[in-house]
């Protein structure tokens, strides 16, 4: 789902800005400034770097899930909505709000997770064993 989203959000440009959100995941910089994390050691949270945002991104996706946990629907669905239009409108709407780029935002997150699926699951079956065989 991650890596579907990173290629929704920013088709995998580190450098992506839409005047909104910024960097490989989008992060606006509101989210940014909470769960931004330097998660390589350098000293700064940097939003530009990708080692810093995914595993921010995948934070703040974790606890989107906890703020939906409750509310009727699916609740992937319910915390990818939560990242593109903030948990707020989820939890004011007890649902997917009805902003259509919100709804085609769910839609398309969806829609690409079949693709890294299948790529991953490649990936493992082409790697070798660990035994050997």
């Amino acid at each position: 789902m991650i890596a579907a989203q990173l290629d929704a959000e920013s088709h995998w440009d580190p450098r992506a800005d839409s005047g909104q959100a910024q960097g490989i995941a989008q992060f606006h910089p509101s989210t940014w400034a909470e769960w931004g994390r330097d998660h390589t050691g350098d000293g700064k949270a940097d939003v530009w770097n990708p080692a810093d945002a995914i595993p921010a991104q995948g934070a703040y996706m974790c606890h989107l899930f906890k703020q939906v946990k409750g509310i009727p629907g699916d609740p992937t669905q319910l915390a990818l909505a939560a990242y593109n239009a903030g948990p707020g409108a989820v939890l004011k709407a007890q649902g997917i709000p009805h902003i259509s780029e919100t709804q085609n935002y769910v839609k398309r997150i969806e829609a690409l997770i079949p693709k890294y699926t299948q790529t991953y699951a490649k990936q493992i079956s082409a790697s070798p064993s660990p035994s050997g065989n």
